[in-house]
């Protein structure tokens, strides 16, 4: 339950979700189409992806727009 409240309340305020591939998330977030994945544990990768929205401000409106 926990799982879909957090991608639900994400999506209602249009907000992008970076989560981690566990469990049943990929089922519910797919990478670079409804959110962004990291592998667990994966320093670097999460790295990467906070700054491709922070320092590179990469254009994720077309995620945005699945969600609303």
């Amino acid at each position: 339950f926990r799982r879909v409240l957090f991608r639900s309340e994400a999506m209602s305020m249009n907000v992008l979700v970076v989560t981690t591939r566990i469990a049943g998330i990929p089922e519910l977030v797919v990478d670079r189409e409804t959110g962004l994945l990291v592998t667990p544990g994966s320093v670097i990768e999460l790295k990467e992806r906070l700054s491709e929205i922070l320092v590179q401000k990469t254009d994720f409106s077309k995620i945005k727009s699945i969600l609303k």
